[in-house]
């Protein structure tokens, strides 16, 4: 995953080689692993660069088959109880 998000980073025309972007894990959590992506855009890439990468990122698992999953939850009805 972090290797994906790498290519789309060096792929992008606004992220600029240097300084070199840094990705790195910052957080596991019970079912999440939280990915920071540090890089850096021209001033006038900047409002367009963000939004630009999550977007790419996201189709570009999407054609990997690169699946996050979203925690599931099993409720239980009890008779009689609140």
């Amino acid at each position: 995953m972090l290797s994906v998000i790498g290519e789309v980073l060096r792929d992008n025309r606004r992220t600029l080689k240097d300084p070199a972007t840094n990705i790195a894990v910052s957080m596991l959590g019970d079912s999440s692993i939280e990915v920071t992506v540090k890089s850096w855009a021209k001033v006038p890439d900047y409002g367009f660069a963000g939004g630009e990468i999550r977007k790419i990122i996201v189709e570009t698992f999407c054609i990997r088959n690169i699946v996050i999953p979203f925690p599931r939850y099993e409720v239980q009805m009890v008779e009689g109880t609140l």
